[in-house]
């Protein structure tokens, strides 16, 4: 929640003047260092000598791409359920289902999908987004990896998302070498019987 994203600063600096509040300063935002600070502190001044009402030009779009995030992210809670599961500490999304969706709404489920598996979205760009949506036409197997040790898997028919990569794969990690018997049948504990009559390469 940012309830003083829409004040300038100006505006709040009045209001403790007036009132005689005394705001404490971040000495971090003085700095030249980060990009928003040289945005801010010096292209921003500039760009009002050339237009004064620039701060008013660009209230209207940001508040026009703001009713527009809301209306998507209310589509996207809405759609939630019908596409995505929690198993365990694994996110599941059904592949046919994401896939018909307009792709505005496909980055937002993939951003809930991510933030339902980290806990929030503090180290997550848009690049990482971008990423996963490219993947998400690639054969099975294509993993890509995130921030906070999250891996996002392209399965044949749905899409997994998990901290921990071995809780992606569906069968229990081997611990040991299990032979082959050919021709017969080869026991792995925690998997399906493997029948094999005839040497693979027969």
């Amino acid at each position: 929640m940012r309830p003083l994203l829409t004040v300038r600063r100006a505006e709040t600096g009045e209001y403790c003047t007036s009132f005689q509040l005394q705001p404490r300063q971040d000495t971090s935002n003085l700095s030249l260092e980060p990009l928003r600070n040289r945005v801010r502190l010096e292209l921003l001044p500039l760009l009002q000598n050339y237009n004064s009402g620039l701060w008013k030009h660009c209230s209207a779009p940001r508040q026009i791409a703001g009713d527009d995030i809301a209306h998507l992210e209310k589509e996207a809670g809405q759609i939630w359920p019908k596409v995505a599961d929690k198993q365990g500490d694994v996110i599941v999304l059904d592949k046919k289902a994401l896939l018909k969706l307009p792709v505005s709404v496909q980055r937002y489920l993939l951003r809930q999908a991510v933030e339902t598996a980290a806990g929030n979205l503090k180290d997550i760009e848009a690049r990482h987004i971008e990423e996963m949506m490219q993947a998400m036409d690639k054969p099975a197997s294509k993993q890509i990896s995130l921030p906070y040790g999250l891996v996002f898997a392209v399965d044949y028919e749905r899409y997994l998302l998990a901290k921990d990569i071995s809780s992606l794969n569906p069968f229990p990690a081997l611990e040991q070498e299990y032979p082959i018997i050919v021709p017969g049948t080869s026991e792995i504990p925690g998997c399906a019987s493997m029948p094999i009559s005839s040497h693979p390469l027969n």
